[in-house]
């Protein structure tokens, strides 16, 4: 059975946390993602960009969502 992951940090946080422990969070990331392919359960990895858009549907209505974050918000038109 094949899983998706999707990993997020919290908005401001790489600003807040400052170089040093951002690149100590790196460096775990990468050992997991290394630990995975190791273990042959790292199909492939990605990072999702930040100027795509995605179409969301709730409750019946259409919405343009900018990025792969919830910030930016608009009705999609027909």
């Amino acid at each position: 059975m094949s899983c998706r992951l999707l990993i997020l940090e919290a908005h401001g946080q790489r600003a807040d946390r400052g170089r040093d422990a951002g690149e100590q969070v790196y460096e775990r990331m990468l050992q997991f993602g290394a630990e995975l392919q190791s273990r042959g359960q790292l199909l492939a990895s990605n990072s999702l960009a930040v100027r795509s858009s995605r179409v969301q549907k709730r409750d019946g209505s259409l919405s343009i969502i900018n990025g792969p974050f919830r910030r930016a918000r608009r009705p999609a038109r027909p």
